[in-house]
């Protein structure tokens, strides 16, 4: 891998280093993306998620309380863990507070197959 040859290193496969790293190749920027995910295929089974979730020392923690923190670490960040947990965008709220994200949710809506599933 040879990283000098990049114009952008992001670090995270999330909804966030995904985003940013989809607009910049778009605009013909050659992007890197770093991930501490492994190459593990996303099963979805109960293995798959305790290695994921509850690593210890990785992905659960535990603070001087002994109160356990729980991170997934996955390529595709914790979107991966939390991607069917989403409600619909509150724009009345939104808007009282003078932010518009129409145009922005329309843009996702027509990238992205977003349907209930079956």
């Amino acid at each position: 891998m040879n990283k000098d040859n990049k114009d952008y290193i992001i670090v995270g496969s999330g909804p966030g280093g995904a985003t940013v790293a989809k607009e910049l190749s778009q605009r013909k920027k050659k992007v890197l993306i770093l991930e501490w995910g492994d190459n593990d295929p996303l099963t979805g089974s109960f293995w798959w998620g305790a290695k994921s979730l509850f690593w210890p020392g990785r992905s659960l923690l535990f603070t001087r309380q002994v109160l356990g923190l729980v991170r997934g670490i996955a390529v595709g960040g914790s979107s991966v863990f939390y991607y069917a947990t989403c409600f619909p965008v509150p724009f009345d709220m939104l808007q009282s507070h003078g932010v518009d994200i129409t145009a922005e949710i329309e843009e996702a809506r027509s990238e992205l197959p977003i349907a209930p599933l079956k």
